[in-house]
């Protein structure tokens, strides 16, 4: 019986989580040659590294602050940049507020 898209319901691999990571997985995975199944609980795919919007045209990252250390090889394979990812700098990388009323703030400096 076949399921959506014609889909037959036999996978050679299944990853479980639609996270970053295991789109990555998968990804090999289906270029390896192999029919790939990937389930995810949530709406959404992406895991830590979805955006929520803050106000009216304002998204922010969900959970992740920043992606760590993505390889430059898996930057280039999935041709990232073609698909629309663009990674930000933000200027302030550290805010904390005292009691006082006072702060600190770690930020970039421009060269």
């Amino acid at each position: 019986m076949a399921g959506p898209n014609g889909a037959t319901g036999r996978y050679d691999a299944v990853v479980i989580g639609g996270g970053h990571n295991g789109l990555v997985a998968a990804t090999y995975i289906a270029r390896g040659g192999m029919s790939t199944l990937v389930v995810e609980q949530a709406e959404e795919v992406g895991g830590a590294a979805t955006t929520s919007e803050l106000a009216p045209n304002a998204r922010v990252p969900t959970l992740a602050h920043n992606v760590g250390r993505l390889r430059g090889s898996i930057w280039r394979d999935l041709d990232l940049r073609g698909h629309g990812l663009r990674l930000v700098s933000p200027h302030v990388l550290a805010f904390a507020p005292s009691p006082d009323g006072s702060a600190s703030c770690s930020c970039q400096t421009t060269t």
